[in-house]
């Protein structure tokens, strides 16, 4: 075994391991449910944290360009790349319902913090200063932010 694969090895763990800190140790997916995070992030090289609500127009106008922008990314392109939704924490808005969280689900192609875990949005949502909605912050592989949009452009990813 060459230490080139171990490094490589030990880097993707590096990822995950940073990413379950910040996520919690299980995100959702839709029709399937909640799925180890180190696991479904594994060797991935960008994950963006996708920040917005179900009571906002603007996110959802944002929405579809996003899906398109994923497919075009990891089916056509291939990238080794993960969008987790995170319902954002914003003062004086009530919390997402289920209902809700379903819908955008049934939308979304990529995964989300589940949605009884609200202390890790509210964490999220403090720790990348998220005052307005939607938000795209794109992590790399060590957890380190790239790139932060308000309004997202996906652009950059492409």
């Amino acid at each position: 075994r060459s230490t080139r694969s171990q490094e490589h090895h030990h880097h993707s763990w590096k990822m995950s391991s940073e990413l379950v800190t910040l996520f919690g140790s299980t995100l959702y997916k839709n029709e399937v449910g909640e799925v180890g995070t180190k696991a479904v992030l594994k060797g991935k090289t960008h994950v963006a944290i996708f920040f917005g609500a179900a009571w906002s127009g603007s996110c959802k106008q944002f929405l579809l360009p996003l899906v398109q922008v994923y497919k075009k990314l990891t089916e056509e392109k291939g990238k080794a790349f993960e969008i987790v939704y995170v319902p954002a924490t914003v003062p004086g808005r009530p919390p997402e319902d289920e209902a809700s969280f379903k819908e955008l689900m049934g939308i979304m192609p990529w995964l989300a913090v589940p949605l009884h875990r609200k202390a890790t949005h509210k964490k999220l949502t403090r720790r990348f200063q998220v005052r307005q909605i939607p938000m795209l912050v794109l992590l790399d592989d060590q957890g380190k932010t790239v790139h932060r949009d308000i309004p997202p452009a996906v652009t950059h990813i492409v």
